[in-house]
């Protein structure tokens, strides 16, 4: 009896050290993630382009203090919202045929230039890259998408194309004139 004993409180301290060892296992996991998760919410808080996570409705879901600041919307104002009832009424069909696409696992990830509507009216002009997330399945579960204000980059670019136009106007200009003087 002694020695049947002694057999299963040594199988009980056994079990009970793996019983340990295994909640200090989960523990250290649950600690990886929660600090995991807290990088990645001060990545997102902090970058300087907008970040979206939309459900495959285009609902919003999650959307970072830059994109909010770009649309001049509160998180939750943006929560209540679709990307479609911010996207530019003429942007909106090519919006939902890459979404279809994406859903119906054609592609991944799209980019694109398109235009946003922010709170006050103005027109946002963007370059967007989309992503699809997907579910431990491997289904399609929802997108995040990357956006960039370029609104800068195409008024320089309309500019460079404003001086260029005049150069080439000038130039024209003072052709013209040394053949009439030389005509004359």
């Amino acid at each position: 009896v002694t020695g049947r004993a002694r057999r299963v409180e040594l199988a009980v301290e056994e079990r009970t050290g793996a019983l340990r060892h295994e909640v200090a296992e989960r523990r250290r996991t649950e600690e990886a993630l929660r600090a995991s998760e807290q990088q990645l919410q001060a990545i997102l808080d902090t970058a300087r382009v907008g970040i979206v996570k939309t459900d495959l409705k285009g609902r919003i879901l999650k959307p970072n203090p830059a994109y909010c600041r770009l649309l001049g919307y509160a998180e939750d104002e943006l929560r209540e919202r679709t990307v479609g009832q911010i996207t530019h009424p003429d942007d909106r069909l090519e919006d939902a045929r890459l979404l279809a696409a994406m859903t119906r696992g054609e592609r991944d990830v799209y980019r694109r230039e398109k235009r946003y509507l922010a709170k006050d009216g103005t027109l946002i002009h963007a370059q967007l890259t989309v992503a699809l997330l997907r579910d431990a399945a491997g289904q399609p579960e929802s997108t995040v998408g990357v956006v960039e204000d370029i609104g800068e980059h195409l008024r320089l670019a309309e500019a460079e194309r404003a001086r260029d136009t005049a150069e080439s106007s000038n130039r024209a200009k003072s052709e013209f004139v040394s053949r009439m003087s030389h005509e004359l």
